[in-house]
């Protein structure tokens, strides 16, 4: 199987793809979610979040002051829950490198009376790059600020593991050649080794054969393609009714994105 980190990939060697991505701002709260989830679940390589920050189905923004927060609430939660704040902080530094961070005030910069100043820096944000924030914190829908339905997690984690297979068919030899060696080991799992010695083969026979034999070779060559086409097709019919999948999922995050963009025009 293929992994959805993949599509990071392929938007570089193949850009012309349509491959989804939404745009928002992260809450402490939201990564804090995750950051502990991991550290209690140390066998745990990464979260639904995790996985679409990597492979780039969600593009994350935030305040410079989330790094100031998130770092007060590892300390408190290890205190309390009696977590290891080490591994909360390395579990952070998963996260923080997918984040681009915006310049606003902090709350000890604001004179300001607020349900909660702390949520004051993303609402600023907001008001920079005007997209959605995706939180479970109830103050900032208080504060007239826009936020986005955390389902959008789970829909776009389904939506990157079921299209990333068929957008690497729909690449072309031509793309697969400037893939680089992570990816190429991945596809050479997905193709049937027979197609690729044969492959080998012809190059040589290229150079070697004339050109009766040559024009031997290939009708040989043709009935080998055939069989493993006959013997692929299953696979590659499930590659396609994935993406069909996908695209599925891709509606719903759109409708949900929407709707939120449509609540922060009506703001402004």
């Amino acid at each position: 199987m293929i992994k959805s980190d993949k599509l990071t990939c392929l938007r570089i060697v193949a850009p012309t793809l349509d491959i989804f991505s939404v745009n928002v701002i992260l809450d402490a709260n939201r990564i804090i979610k995750d950051i502990r989830y991991l550290t209690i679940n140390p066998h745990l390589q990464r979260t639904h979040l995790l996985e679409i920050l990597e492979n780039k189905t969600l593009v994350a923004y935030a305040p410079y002051f989330l790094i100031t927060e998130i770092k007060k609430v590892i300390k408190d939660r290890a205190q309390i829950e009696g977590l290891s704040e080490t591994l909360m902080l390395e579990k952070w530094q998963l996260f923080i490198a997918h984040i681009e961070f915006v310049e606003t005030k902090t709350p000890d910069e604001i004179e300001c009376e607020a349900r909660d100043k702390k949520d004051i820096p993303y609402l600023m944000a907001q008001e920079i790059l005007s997209i959605p924030i995706i939180s479970n914190d109830k103050d900032i829908d208080g504060m007239n600020g826009v936020t986005l339905d955390d389902a959008v997690v789970k829909e776009l984690m389904e939506y990157g593991r079921e299209s990333v297979g068929y957008y690497f068919l729909v690449t072309g030899s031509g793309v697969t050649l400037m893939m680089t060696s992570t990816i190429l080991v991945d596809l050479f799992k997905v193709i049937p080794k027979k197609v690729f010695y044969w492959g080998i083969a012809l190059l040589v026979a290229a150079y070697l054969l004339k050109k009766d034999e040559t024009k031997a070779f290939f009708s040989g060559l043709i009935e080998i393609v055939k069989e493993v086409l006959e013997e692929q097709s299953p696979v590659i019919r499930d590659y396609y009714n994935r993406y069909i999948q996908s695209a599925e999922n891709r509606k719903k995050v759109e409708a949900l994105y929407r709707e939120a963009q449509t609540n922060l025009e009506s703001k402004n």
